[in-house]
């Protein structure tokens, strides 16, 4: 089997900026046994060889995040390859979102460049700190490729990594006032609470996300095991990504590509929106809103992405939100969370020409949460906290609480490019140092709701005596 890169060695591959603060506890020897210069070839092997198989074979202990960016490289050149004869058709490289080699839209030049160099013997490529985390860009499109490879404005990105802020029954957008139907666990700002204005979200102390300008608050249903004597406990959610990406475009008489289509506008500034729906237990594969969510194993007999929820055991498992795309250019929110929202028309779930209902195209957001399902014992079987084992009813919530929403606009044509946030003139570095932030724990300034959530052990029955329904 062809090596994807004969000679790429990799050098200061540094944790400065992991997905989320969540990975701080990755030790010392993590991050020097990736900062030694090694090779590709040395680490990947054949294209096929996902990273948790490297680390066995080589014996390196990777961060979660050079795990991401490894895997990156390898299922980029297995969409490249299975293009044409529909393999990964129309699925993203969910690790670097911003590669969708097989959108009907932009796939084409994109399968054609990726073949060049799987066919071409490249010269030595130094990778920096620059390029070191997903949080910046995918080891592909970043280090290898950059522009030239991506082509079109469609694929820039700049990503928010998370350390995890609190687990509770908390949903200002779904339930405010009240305490909500289920439990979630929630990244951000620490102004978090039931009945969040996004104003409130703006004014918070504190954020745990490594963009200081960022107080939106971010997040999903809480991961629980549901053991074999019918008792839950909490998964560790390990931290989040969420990803801004220059993907749709504005609706326009006669459109059918984005070509030359000016670019999306930032997420509007007091803008609220959910993506999937709680109460779904099947599956639809013709929906766009259902294509939108995911799960993905990244290690184990069960590794892959699938629409369901992954089978145990596993050792991580990331679950995937892409929220909608375009907007109807006036309500910030609407009775469902959904209607001021829309997929594109033409195109793909997360690439795309917006609909005349909703003509303005933002920046695509697109979460990552990881969970720690490698610490399971004896496993059973994973439930979210709605009492969904299936999967199928993953959702996630988004509050908008930008500080500068200038410099937000501002951060897709200056924080995207080769060096990404470590660009100079990149408009989100207001920090120390000219650092646009690091992700942190931090504390709440509104106390969570007073009840057991399965933080301090298994519980009999999930909070809000929400039964296992398939």
């Amino acid at each position: 089997m062809s090596y994807l890169l004969r000679t790429v060695t990799v050098k200061h591959w540094t944790t400065k900026r992991s997905s989320g603060a969540s990975f701080a506890s990755e030790t010392k020897q993590s991050r020097l046994a990736m900062q030694q210069a090694t090779t590709v070839e040395t680490l990947c092997g054949h294209i096929g060889d996902p990273p948790t198989n490297i680390q066995r074979k080589t014996r390196i202990s990777m961060t979660p995040s050079a795990e991401i960016e490894l895997e990156n490289l390898r299922r980029c050149s297995i969409a490249a390859l299975g293009c044409n004869s529909g393999r990964a058709a129309n699925r993203p490289i969910r690790k670097a979102a911003s590669l969708e080699l097989c959108s009907p839209a932009f796939g084409l030049p994109l399968l054609a460049t990726g073949l060049l160099l799987l066919a071409v013997d490249l010269p030595l490529l130094l990778l920096s700190s620059s390029f070191a985390m997903p949080s910046n860009k995918s080891l592909l499109s970043g280090a290898v490729t950059g522009a030239a490879i991506l082509g079109s404005a469609q694929a820039n990105l700049f990503t928010v990594n998370c350390s995890p802020l609190t687990i509770q029954r908390g949903d200002p957008i779904m339930s405010p006032g009240q305490i909500s139907a289920h439990v979630h666990v929630v990244t951000g700002g620490t102004a978090f609470q039931l009945a969040q204005s996004n104003a409130q979200a703006r004014g918070a102390r504190a954020t745990t996300c490594d963009k200081i300008l960022d107080n939106s608050n971010y997040w999903q249903p809480q991961l629980y095991h549901e053991r074999h004597d019918g008792r839950f406990e909490l998964v560790t959610m390990q931290g989040n990504a969420a990803y801004y990406i220059k993907r749709a475009c504005d609706y326009a008489p006669g459109r059918r590509n984005c070509d030359g289509a000016p670019a999306p506008i930032a997420p509007p500034r007091g803008l609220r929106m959910i993506s999937g729906d709680p109460e779904l237990r099947t599956y639809n594969p013709s929906d766009f809103a259902q294509q939108a969510i995911s799960h993905y194993c990244l290690e184990g007999p069960n590794e892959g992405e699938t629409p369901h929820m992954s089978r145990l055991p596993c050792g991580r498992m990331r679950a995937q939100t892409f929220f909608p795309s375009c907007w109807d250019g006036h309500n910030l929110d609407s009775g469902n969370h959904k209607d001021h929202l829309a997929f594109p028309a033409i195109g793909a779930y997360n690439t795309g020409v917006c609909p005349q209902s909703h003509p303005k195209a933002i920046l695509s957001v697109f979460y990552e949460f990881f969970y720690d399902t490698g610490a399971i014992r004896n496993p059973n079987r994973l439930v979210w906290a709605m009492g969904d084992p299936t999967g199928y009813g993953l959702h996630g919530d988004y509050l908008q609480g930008w500080t500068d929403q200038q410099r937000l606009e501002e951060a897709i044509a200056t924080c995207a490019g080769p060096h990404g946030v470590d660009d100079p003139g990149c408009s989100l570095n207001v920090g120390p140092n000219g650092s646009p932030g690091r992700a942190s724990v931090q504390q709440l300034e509104v106390p969570e709701p007073a009840e057991p959530v399965g933080e301090q052990g298994p519980l009999d029955k999930l909070p809000g005596d929400n039964p296992v329904t398939f």
